[in-house]
């Protein structure tokens, strides 16, 4: 087993990474919660594949009072009626401040339920459990929760860490393609950001089934490298703002097509090659990297190629975005592979940028 702990002004955490350490969450989650009563968060889709085991695996730590609330999976539900929801089934359920939360899910899960214990009795612990590539690697990690407005994506959230996390790649197995995809993007994320070793390990894994027996590897250094972030930068105050390279034209991408064309991790795709572009356009990232990218996505069947939105509302959608102040956009670039830099921008110059893009 790995164990890669994470630095948090809640405390340190824990993220466990082995194949086959789901059989024992409810040991490790009865180590971190000794709760009288939990809830397990889950999905339409993954509740239906992990819950009864997971409930049986409680059971048998001891843990023998575990009610389940199960939202429907998609980016739809991220939202304050769903949370609302789920605050009243809590209480309804006489869950109370010695209560414990468990998110047994992808992002979406994930996010919500930290959200969820963030706030319900002015916060309760919780544990992550993440089960899609994507969540794994990346949004397990570091304590960021909330939900989708309609004004634009994560608006409204916290920084509240987890109990620990529990990573078992195991269960990627039942991941669809798709979604597995979805995941890939992010790993593509940390190395461009981060680590130039990793892409080029990952590059030489011609398609995803090659990638598949080494994603325990893959999944470890995407959460050393996350965990190394966070730890010094937990709030977002400098750099952790790397980590959303892609982000800023991935989350417009999303909000324009109403979540319902592409995943976040299709989106965030297209959104680091135009990152990119407009990174070599101001002379920040050098020749050859936008090329690199678009390789190594389009080698595991992510997009890449950006969709006609309207200028205006495009950067209506960005000027919602957690990513600016002061009338600027602070702009993730690559400067070279796995060197990122922060720049703010003006919006002036997004504006130009894409209306080149739309033409």
């Amino acid at each position: 087993m790995q164990k890669i702990d994470v630095q948090s002004k809640h405390g340190k955490y824990p993220i466990l990474i082995e194949e086959g350490i789901f059989k024992q969450a409810g040991n490790w989650i009865r180590r971190w919660m000794p709760s009288s009563q939990l809830a397990i968060i889950t999905d339409t889709n993954v509740g239906e594949l992990y819950l009864e085991q997971l409930q049986a695996d409680l059971k048998q730590a001891g843990l023998g009072f575990v009610d389940a609330f199960i939202i429907k999976a998609g980016e739809e539900s991220k939202n304050l009626q769903t949370i609302e929801t789920i605050y009243h089934w809590l209480l309804e359920k006489g869950h109370d401040r010695s209560s414990g939360i468990i998110a047994l899910g992808g992002g979406v899960v994930g996010d919500m339920s930290g959200f969820v214990a963030s706030t319900f009795m002015r916060g309760i612990p919780f544990v992550q459990v993440p089960t899609s590539l994507l969540a794994q690697v990346d949004s397990s990690v570091g304590g960021k929760v909330g939900v989708n407005v309609r004004e634009g994506k994560n608006l409204i959230g916290s920084f509240y860490a987890p109990k620990g996390v529990i990573i078992d790649p195991s269960v990627l197995m039942s991941l669809p393609m798709r979604q597995f995809r979805n995941g890939i993007a992010e790993v593509v994320k940390t190395g461009a950001i981060l680590d130039a070793n990793l892409l080029k390990q990952v590059a030489l894994l011609r398609d995803e089934a090659e990638l598949r027996p080494a994603w325990g590897k893959v999944i470890a250094r995407c959460c050393e490298l996350k965990a190394m972030v966070v730890s010094q930068d937990e709030e977002e105050h400098g750099l952790r703002k790397i980590l959303n390279f892609g982000h800023s034209f991935g989350h417009g991408i999303e909000q324009y097509t109403e979540y319902k064309k592409y995943a976040h991790g299709e989106a965030v795709a297209i959104g680091m090659i135009l990152a990119a572009q407009i990174g070599q356009e101001l002379g920040i990232t050098e020749s050859g990297v936008e090329e690199e990218l678009t390789a190594l996505l389009t080698q595991f069947h992510l997009p890449v190629q950006s969709i006609p939105i309207p200028t205006e509302e495009w950067l209506a959608a960005m000027k919602k975005d957690k990513k600016k102040s002061r009338g600027l956009l602070h702009l993730v670039a690559v400067k070279a592979m796995g060197q990122a830099v922060v720049r703010p921008v003006k919006y002036g110059i997004i504006e130009d940028f894409l209306k080149g893009v739309a033409e």
